[in-house]
């Protein structure tokens, strides 16, 4: 089914490694072929209906003017991905194929977990997707091969011990059309575990702005393992105007 929360998919880096997170909510949409390495589709948001800015184009030709949807898998694409590989079914049961698909502008070295989809893709609210399938190939990762540290953050240094690096289904600003900026920042809870029991800390920062993209360092000042992040509700909204819903996920090991 097609998620229109934004569910966030933690990624934690440490300073001196790295390790993906799941997120503990159920996936919103079938998963790809057993060949794609076991993963999983983690959630697809039928963003913008007709509405995808024309400057698209040049990221995602066919794509301007038209419906916007990202897919963010539990595994990072390798290479560029077909339009050819995904199927939309609307509620009346008609079938769509994007017109392109693209990693841009999640291109970074620590993302490229979603697919920006553009095309016609159904129509708000009289027949909006319902489902998406993976129906060809699409080249995922298949294992762990995280960096040493994360490159380009810009997190300050020395203070921060650890990064957390967010993924939502699409790019995020403040309610208002702003910059994010520490009004977010201190909506964003983080559990970690220390002395036996679990507490909440606030990131002292807020990294990987203003590039249009949807991922977000979080910067932390300890060393203790997280174990949650948790976002308030109504902090964050999407390009149609959604606000954020309050959301918690888990951070586990995972690739």
């Amino acid at each position: 089914m097609v998620s229109r929360r934004l569910p966030v998919l933690a990624v934690v880096v440490g300073a001196l490694g790295c390790r993906d997170a799941a997120p503990s909510v159920p996936s919103t949409a079938v998963a790809p072929p057993a060949d794609a390495g076991g993963a999983v589709v983690l959630s697809a948001f039928f963003g913008l209906d007709d509405a995808l800015p024309r400057l698209v184009e040049f990221i995602c030709p066919g794509g301007g003017g038209r419906d916007g949807m990202p897919v963010t898998f539990s595994r990072r694409v390798v290479g560029s991905p077909s339009p050819d590989a995904f199927r939309i079914t609307t509620r009346s049961g008609a079938s769509h194929r994007p017109a392109c698909a693209t990693l841009a502008p999640a291109t970074g070295e620590r993302e490229r977990h979603t697919v920006l989809l553009g095309g016609d893709l159904g129509d708000e609210p009289g027949d909006p997707p319902v489902r998406v399938e993976i129906v060809a190939s699409l080249a995922l990762e298949g294992g762990l091969d995280a960096p040493a540290a994360l490159q380009g953050t810009a997190c300050p240094s020395p203070a921060t011990r650890q990064i957390v690096q967010i993924t939502w289904n699409g790019g995020v600003t403040a309610p208002d059309g702003s910059p994010l900026g520490d009004a977010q920042r201190r909506r964003i809870h983080v559990e970690v575990s220390r002395d036996g029991g679990a507490v909440e800390v606030t990131p002292t920062a807020l990294a990987d702005l203003g590039d249009n993209d949807n991922y977000l360092h979080l910067c932390l000042d300890t060393d203790a393992p997280p174990a949650a992040v948790r976002v308030e509700a109504g902090a964050f909204v999407d390009p149609r105007g959604d606000l954020n819903a309050e959301t918690r996920v888990a951070v586990v090991e995972g690739g």
